[in-house]
């Protein structure tokens, strides 16, 4: 069985650019496997960042968005995609993504003011 616990996101002002800002969001996956083989635990960071015009496009002005803000906003596609990769056994250690404004999502899916904390969260019993 595989679990994640997210750490703190942190801006990543080695790879941010004009046209978006990018958040690392470090994360560890935890096996526990079934039989009497040990626990064991890596670090891993995606590091993610959506371009302003695809903001635009839903509505939101760049210039207004706090990183705190920013990190909620992107936290759902996150989970989705970090969840995704571990079920998958994709995971890497290190991942950058940036979504421009070909991602063909025309709306912002999620309520970013109901996402609450978002270091320490625990994901438990992914397969």
């Amino acid at each position: 069985m595989k679990h994640l616990v997210f750490q703190e996101p942190k801006v990543n002002y080695s790879y941010m650019g004009v046209m978006a800002r990018i958040i690392d969001f470090p994360f560890v996956v935890i096996r526990e496997p079934n039989d009497s083989k040990k626990k064991t635990e890596t670090n891993h960071v995606l590091a993610f960042g959506i371009e302003d015009h695809l903001f635009s496009r839903w509505g939101y002005d760049m210039d207004e968005i706090d990183n705190a803000t920013l990190a909620k906003m992107y936290y759902p596609f996150i989970e989705s995609i970090v969840v995704d990769k571990v079920k998958n056994n994709t995971v890497k250690m290190f991942e950058l993504i940036k979504w421009d404004s070909s991602v063909p999502i025309r709306k912002y899916p999620y309520n970013f003011n109901e996402i609450g904390e978002i270091q320490n969260r625990r994901i438990t019993q992914i397969n």
